[in-house]
């Protein structure tokens, strides 16, 4: 049965010793910064931006003008023997017409544009590396495109018309005439078009690389690794809220005929032919381009590597290549002087047991950390949206007065309505002023 080896009190004492100066020099070190990385790399990235971009807001009228058209006759026919004719021919006549167009081009607006690249890197060949990595980028951005928010009235003009005219005839021996032929109109028309551009708006478009890398060779690494990566947009692309009128014109058309036929001795004959009308016709047309908008576009890419060697694999490697022969050569080099000074010193029992405090460990207490937040909020329009053709206001008003005492023969007046004089003598026209 082979005795347990008993362990001198002595070899204890050296041991615990040797592992008490172990820990004061790893405190040391800490204090003192002796073999020990303590280097900081901190970067921070800021970028705010507003961009507004804006080919709208247009107003365009084709036609605004204020025309008046009035045509006053005024025919008197007197005769003691023979016939009495009094003629009117004539009228009060409008044209107005007009057009407007609108075309936007494109609008591209964004708030922060940006591509942020960094590289962090630390080496420490002590034993302690504790330096702290951080980097925290941080895009704000605000971006507005419109192409919308026209205005387009073809016609917006004001018309009058006016016909006045008044026949008088009178015969004491024969027949007696009294005729007023006309009228009064106003010819109204309009187109407006509307064509936007698109409309393109980005908050934030950001491209975010990131690469951080901590390692020791000594026996600790408390590096922290922190990365904060922080995008905050808001984009409205807007190619709506226009507004387009073809006709919105304000026409006023009025016939007032008076007709007055008297004889004593033959026949009397009034007649009024006329007659008040507005002809009013009108286009809209909008067409509006794509609306884009993007809060935030982000790409983010994040390495972080944090690594810790304590160095004793290639010291144990050595070992293993130095070999019996290496031992053997190290002891002849003692010689027997040394020999017997150990045997002296350790005493025979204490020579055959032989202590190796080899300390082999490694920490990696690193703490590594991502935050990304991306925060954003988009608004494309292209829609309220108001096309009116025709929107214009029309009076016609006809007063027709005849008057025959003595009349044998009446021709009746036609009907008011819509009539365009066909006589143009005594006819006065106004085109747009």
């Amino acid at each position: 049965m082979e005795q347990a080896k008993h362990i001198p009190g002595g070899d204890v004492r050296k041991a615990a010793l040797g592992l008490l100066l172990l820990v004061t020099a790893m405190v040391m070190l800490l204090v003192a910064g002796t073999g020990t990385a303590r280097a900081d790399q901190s970067v921070s990235v800021d970028n705010d931006g507003s961009a507004e971009a804006d080919t709208g807001g247009n107003v365009a009228v084709g036609n605004a003008s204020h025309n008046e058209a009035d045509n006053h006759q005024d025919a008197d026919a007197e005769s003691d023997d023979g016939d009495a004719v009094a003629v009117n021919s004539g009228g009060a006549l409008n044209h107005s017409d007009g057009t407007a167009t609108i075309e936007t081009g494109d609008a591209h607006a964004a708030g922060v544009v940006s591509k942020t690249s960094v590289d962090q890197e630390s080496h420490s060949s002590g034993s302690f590396d504790l330096s702290d990595q951080s980097v925290e980028v941080d895009n704000d951005g605000e971006a507005e495109a419109d192409t919308g928010d026209n205005v387009a009235v073809g016609n917006a003009s004001h018309n009058d018309a006016d016909n006045d005219q008044d026949a008088d005839a009178e015969s004491d021996d024969g027949d007696a005439v009294a005729v007023n032929s006309g009228g009064a109109a106003n010819y109204s028309d309009g187109t407006a078009h509307i064509e936007t551009g698109d409309a393109h708006a980005a908050g934030v478009v950001s491209e975010t690389s990131v690469d951080q890398e901590s390692d020791s060779s000594g026996s600790f690494n408390l590096s922290d690794q922190s990365v904060e990566v922080d995008n905050d947009g808001e984009a409205e692309a807007d190619t709506g809220d226009n507004v387009a009128i073809g006709n919105a014109s304000d026409n006023d058309a009025d016939n007032d005929q008076d007709a007055d036929a008297e004889s004593d001795d033959g026949d009397a004959v009034a007649s009024n032919f006329g007659g008040a009308a507005n002809f009013s016709d009108g286009t809209a047309h909008i067409e509006t381009g794509d609306a884009t908008a993007v809060g935030v576009a982000a790409a983010t890419f994040v390495n972080q590597v944090s690594e810790s060697d304590d160095g004793d694999d290639d010291d144990d490697k050595d070992d293993h290549k130095r070999g019996d022969k290496d031992r053997d050569r190290d002891h002849d080099k003692r010689g027997d002087k040394d020999r017997d000074r150990d045997h002296d010193k350790r005493g025979d029992k204490d020579r055959d047991h032989d202590f190796d405090f080899d300390f082999d460990f490694g920490f990696n207490l690193s703490d590594q950390s991502v935050e990304v937040d991306n925060d954003g909020e988009a608004e494309a329009d292209t829609g309220d949206n108001v096309a009116v053709g025709n929107a214009s206001d029309n009076d016609a008003d006809t007063t027709t007065r005849t008057l025959m005492p003595k009349a044998t023969t009446v021709t009746p007046s036609p009907p008011t309505s819509a009539v365009r004089p066909t006589s143009r003598t005594g006819l006065l026209t106004s085109r747009d002023r």
